[in-house]
């Protein structure tokens, strides 16, 4: 009986664990010098969204966001923009203009 409770615990801990999907999230400079942070979407479509970055925009009026980045050696289309990704929990980020391609 033991054993058997033992098992199936087992086995819904393994498949919790299988079920979660890491979260891959990385920074990349754009040409202007400001660094944005993007999480990966699909690893197999290549696809990230801007999700955040907000303390390095303290002094930033304009954003450009790339069409592409590149991480790991591969190259990510950017297709998403993340709901809180200009927030900032600091209230410093004073960007008026985000330009995307």
């Amino acid at each position: 009986m033991k054993k058997s409770r033992l098992y199936t615990a087992l086995l819904c801990f393994l498949f919790s664990v299988m079920s979660i999907e890491a979260q891959v999230v990385f920074d990349v400079t754009n040409d202007a010098g400001i660094p944005i942070r993007y999480k990966i979407v699909s690893e197999t479509d290549k696809t990230v969204a801007v999700t955040g970055g907000a303390k390095f925009y303290q002094n930033v009026k304009e954003l450009i966001i790339p069409e592409t980045v590149n991480y790991n050696g591969f190259t990510y289309t950017v297709t998403e923009i993340g709901e809180w990704a200009f927030t900032s929990t600091l209230a410093r980020c004073k960007i008026e203009r985000v330009i995307l391609p």
